[in-house]
């Protein structure tokens, strides 16, 4: 979330599970003020952690309040990645 929030590129990439910009529109789009954490659920069967993030978003002078999830999944060195924030 500090990636997105000081629009770190390297830094975002770092954080996530497969290597690609398919979510680059985090960074180069927008503006993000995360507001909570909430909810954590955990599908151990797939090694995979959700955490309920909740935001305001500034995009074209307008603020949206919005919710998204957070899927992380662990690599293979054992550390949490980002594998889809929708």
């Amino acid at each position: 979330m500090t990636a997105i929030v000081e629009k770190d590129l390297d830094a975002f990439h770092s954080t996530l599970y497969t290597e690609g910009d398919y979510l680059d529109f985090f960074i180069t789009e927008n503006k993000y003020r995360f507001t909570e954490i909430g909810a954590l659920s955990a599908a151990n069967d797939i090694g995979r952690r959700d955490i309920g993030v909740g935001l305001e978003v500034l995009s074209e002078g307008f603020v949206r309040r919005s919710n998204y999830t957070f899927s992380m999944l662990l690599s293979k060195d054992g550390e949490w990645k980002v594998g889809n924030i929708d």
